[in-house]
């Protein structure tokens, strides 16, 4: 036994001075990629105040999170006389961790704005995006952190890839490896939208989710941990999506028609009901608010015949489905809805452009480039211009 014990005990020691090496190398070679996020309580996790990093992974830029935990330069609370604040709420899309801050769509709808008339009147952006949040998420944001920026606008930036699929518990089949598991989820219980915190309110998951993100503070944890969720993602798939065209581990295929489940039924249901609730709470604010319906890469990759085929082996009926659904929502509940993806089609393919993807990725998938998030700024600050004007703004 004290033979195994020792041997145990080398075998410990090796594993942990192994990882040590690595941890220093990766720090002093500088490729170590930026880790922005930390848990808490009430959303899962947030974005680090004062996080510094460099991201190479997908595109390049050097990501700073400034001291109130967003991205985007610093920023006071108390909003300043002639100032109109566009707050926007989001997922990775939304951050934008893929392009340096001043390529984001955030910053390029404020420069945008600068020539909307609002007589004398400036518009600020604040991007409050996180990346992996659900619709749940935003919502929360809303309350732990948007309302203090007295914002005069609330924007919604909803990815339709996955973010139904987020804001549903039996959908989010994510590895436990994966820290976008702690996550709080909400269900419908009668007419009603009920929090589920089990991440939060059970020992072992909050447990679990408190050391995965402490152990993130390792830099050779991503090394292990995001290979590790990768092939989760592809080993837990059906095997005959990973050959249909256009198909992404990751992001979802059932959005593009009428959900088949009762599961995916009930994910639409709280997805709008939570939408929503983020139009009647910021009514109740005084704020307008406004949702934009991001593109996913299929949507608009710059060949119709693919799309074609990649709807077809999907059995899907309608690439725009979410947004005709999200439309009729915003009639119902009455705020404005600014769908991105009919538009960036058309110039794709007229441009034969890539909108999503990066050389060091794959063009044509992922998030979008510096191109994507120039098209989609211009397009936002004109709806954004048109809506400040005619509220007087």
């Amino acid at each position: 036994m004290r033979e195994f014990g020792n041997r145990l005990f080398l075998i410990i020691g090796g594993i942990v001075l192994g990882l040590a090496l690595a941890e220093i190398a990766v720090r002093l070679a500088g490729i170590a990629p930026p880790e922005v996020r930390t848990y808490d309580a009430v959303r899962g996790w947030r974005l680090k105040a004062g996080a510094i990093g460099r991201q190479r992974s997908e595109g390049r830029a050097e990501v700073t999170i400034n001291s109130a935990g967003f991205r985007g330069p610093e920023i006071s609370t108390i909003k300043p006389p002639g100032i109109v604040r566009i707050a926007v709420v989001g997922d990775s899309f939304t951050e934008a961790m893929q392009v340096p801050y001043e390529q984001s769509f955030c910053a390029v709808a404020e420069r945008a704005l600068a020539h909307c008339q609002l007589g004398g009147r400036r518009a600020q952006v604040l991007d409050f995006g996180v990346s992996g949040y659900g619709t749940g998420q935003e919502l929360l944001t809303l309350r732990e952190q948007v309302w203090r920026y007295s914002p005069d606008i609330v924007m919604l930036a909803f990815f339709a890839g996955n973010d139904v699929s987020d804001n549903s518990a039996a959908l989010d089949t994510e590895s436990w490896l994966n820290a976008e598991k702690c996550r709080p989820h909400y269900e419908l219980r009668g007419d009603r939208l009920t929090e589920d915190d089990e991440f939060r309110a059970l020992p072992l998951p909050s447990l679990w989710c408190h050391s995965v993100f402490a152990l993130n503070r390792l830099t050779i944890m991503d090394y292990i941990g995001e290979p590790a969720v990768m092939i989760h993602r592809y080993t837990s798939q059906p095997p005959a999506k990973a050959d249909v065209p256009g198909h992404e581990p990751g992001l979802d295929d059932e959005i593009y028609g009428p959900p088949s489940s009762p599961q995916w039924r009930e994910a639409w249901t709280v997805t709008e009901d939570l939408i929503a609730e983020m139009n009647r709470e910021s009514r109740a604010h005084g704020v307008r608010f406004i949702l934009v319906t991001l593109s996913t890469p299929i949507q608009v990759y710059p060949d119709a015949a693919y799309r074609t085929a990649y709807l077809n082996a999907i059995g899907g009926s309608d690439l725009f489905y979410p947004e005709h659904r999200l439309d009729a929502l915003g009639v119902r509940e009455g705020f404005p809805v600014l769908n991105l993806a009919p538009s960036l089609q058309v110039y794709a393919d007229r441009n034969h452009a890539y909108v999503h993807g990066f050389p060091n990725t794959r063009m044509g998938h992922g998030h979008w480039n510096a191109l994507g998030h120039g098209l989609a700024g211009a397009l936002i600050a004109r709806r954004l211009c048109e809506l400040m004007r005619q509220a007087g703004h």
